[in-house]
């Protein structure tokens, strides 16, 4: 299940707080409302260019849209996970030894991920 980001709560917030519904969003930017949706709830990220059109529909000022741009940019930035039963032991033992890794393990690690990813 998606958690809940920063930007998707604020973008739903204003939108509720306009009184637009999530169909006439999504027709105003040219996209589904299952999209939209999936940007509020956090499975998908604004794509380039979201924000100003969200921005530009909602009639935000200067700084309601740099305050959501800044928003964006950190949902952006979130690393997701889904691991499965098994891979979640693996990444919840990878978390918690994250901070103790030396530069030897860290570059140990990148060369087994490069190896996979090179599957």
């Amino acid at each position: 299940m998606a958690e809940l980001t920063a930007f998707g709560k604020e973008v739903r917030k204003l939108r509720l707080d306009k009184g637009v519904s999530l169909m006439d969003m999504a027709d105003a930017l040219g996209c589904s409302a299952a999209f939209v949706s999936s940007v509020e709830t956090g499975r998908k990220d604004p794509p380039e260019g979201y924000v100003s059109q969200t921005a530009k529909f909602l009639k935000l000022n200067k700084e309601s849209t740099s305050q959501l741009q800044k928003l964006a940019m950190e949902t952006r930035n979130i690393v997701r996970l889904r691991p499965t039963s098994k891979n979640r032991e693996v990444v919840a033992e990878f978390a918690r030894k994250f901070d103790s890794l030396g530069k030897r393990e860290v570059n140990e690690i990148l060369e087994i991920l490069s190896r996979v990813q090179g599957k």
